[in-house]
């Protein structure tokens, strides 16, 4: 079977200016059609070169891996802003099957023939469109250090392997690559990719120059980089280390819970606890959990999950005062030997691997508890699920590694604030432990670099 061929669309330079002189473009080279090349060339070349006035500068190159089904002015618009910055672009382009066929040294070797064509340093900046992905991805493992940064416009971050395809795991340089992701927020086209780099930016060192752009309710056929990504740009073209974008669903949901946060603040301070109701105890190997539910509330079994040495290492009760409802409590005993507040970092960044944004906004101590307001943001297929969460840790012990931690969440719209700083104030020194053994306890381990919560909001 022919492998599928790529074709280099153009190599669209930056307009260079001089005082009083225009951009004068150089007649194109003829394509050379497909039935004219040898059966062993794999690309036919067709420049597109604007001439300006400074003769002699060397300019960084961008390569923009398109395909053929992207709508022409979608491609031609990607070209003049990056162009637009000072960057030469190379564009290739190539069919959504023909990119599952091709490597990364293949398109390496494509831009470093098509770069010979303008005068333009070794290093370049990679660009890529979502079917382009995991070739994008090769290149970004292979050639690291060639690389001025990377663009990647709905890009499914996964890797190439025999075993079959796997999510995309940074590996030596690349971290220190900067790299602008475009995801859209949809939920039926958009938001597992956004997931995946969720889940990568959770293990990103404090260091790491990744910055998520997401767009809100946009589709993966429906995005590319708007003004935003402009500085980030001129940073690059010049050699600097540009600074971190903005990431909009971020800024959203802090938008949304605000006013919710200061709420649940508030009513911590002046809503009484709620009246004692029902006793509720688990027992499940390693560990025993008690607890004193508020007035009304159940046990709901059918939330509770099971204990898992290394996956999900707590006992937990979930209480609710109505079953499905949105508003609910976990009771966890946690297998743990470390502090309060490493353990709020390590249940949190648990979430985070998995894709959940965790956005984390107050943190105070009282007595050797640790207390913590936090969203939690999850997709389904239909829509976003959203969490207000008051959570509150103790810490474990080295002999019995059984740490106490209550989360009490809600659901809804317009949480209930007082209804969660009550149930809240009754349960979270009710909890009572018992360690039984017969499981290893989990050391104490920091939260993934992004998600530890800032210095100003660890005190109250």
């Amino acid at each position: 079977m022919r492998k599928a061929g790529i074709v280099i669309v153009s190599i669209l330079c930056a307009p260079l200016y001089t005082s009083g002189q225009d951009a004068r473009p150089q007649t194109p080279e003829p394509a050379t059609s497909a039935a004219a090349r040898p059966a062993s060339e794999k690309a036919a070349v067709r420049t597109k070169v604007f001439v300006g006035g400074v003769s002699g500068k060397v300019h960084p190159t961008a390569a923009l891996l398109t395909s053929t089904e992207a709508p022409a002015d979608y491609a031609e618009g990607l070209e003049k802003l990056i162009a637009a910055r000072g960057f030469h672009v190379i564009t290739i382009t190539n069919s959504p099957e023909g990119w599952q066929t091709t490597s990364g040294e293949e398109i390496v070797s494509l831009i470093d023939k098509a770069a010979k064509k303008v005068i333009t340093s070794r290093r370049f900046l990679l660009v890529a469109m979502r079917h382009g992905g995991a070739v994008a991805m090769e290149v970004i493992d292979g050639s690291c250090e060639r690389l001025l940064g990377a663009v990647l416009i709905s890009v499914v971050p996964v890797s190439r392997t025999p075993e079959g395809i796997d999510l995309w795991a940074p590996r030596g340089k690349a971290w220190g690559l900067s790299i602008w992701a475009v995801v859209g927020t949809n939920t039926a086209d958009a938001a597992q990719t956004l997931l995946m780099w969720r889940r990568i930016a959770s293990v990103a060192p404090a260091e790491a120059l990744l910055t998520v752009d997401t767009r809100l309710g946009k589709g993966a056929g429906e995005i590319q980089p708007d003004d935003a990504i402009a500085r980030w740009l001129d940073d690059l073209a010049v050699g600097g280390k540009p600074r971190l974008g903005r990431d909009r669903q971020v800024e959203n949901e802090r938008k949304l819970f605000g006013p919710f946060v200061e709420a649940l603040e508030d009513a911590m301070k002046d809503v009484p606890a709620a009246k004692p109701g029902r006793q509720f105890s688990k027992r499940e190997r390693p560990m025993e959990i008690g607890i004193v539910a508020p007035e009304g509330w159940m046990r709901y079994e059918h939330g509770e999950r099971a204990f898992k040495a290394e996956e999900s290492p707590y006992v937990q009760i979930y209480l609710t005062p109505a079953a499905k409802g949105p508003l609910f409590a976990r009771a966890i005993a946690a297998e743990w030997s470390g502090t309060a507040a490493a353990l709020l970092d390590d249940y949190n960044s648990r979430l985070a691997h998995k894709g959940f944004l965790v956005i984390r906004y107050k943190q105070w101590k009282v007595g050797d508890k640790v207390m913590e307001m936090s969203s939690i943001l999850w997709p389904t297929r239909d829509r976003w699920h959203r969490w207000l969460v008051l959570a509150c840790a103790g810490p474990g012990r080295k002999a019995e590694p059984a740490a106490p931690l209550l989360l009490v969440m809600d659901a809804s719209a317009k949480p209930n604030t007082a209804a969660m700083a009550a149930a809240a104030e009754r349960m979270m020194g009710s909890i009572r432990l018992r360690w039984i053994g017969g499981a290893t306890a989990k050391p104490e381990s920091p939260a993934a670099g992004r998600q530890s919560v800032p210095p100003a909001e660890q005190s109250r």
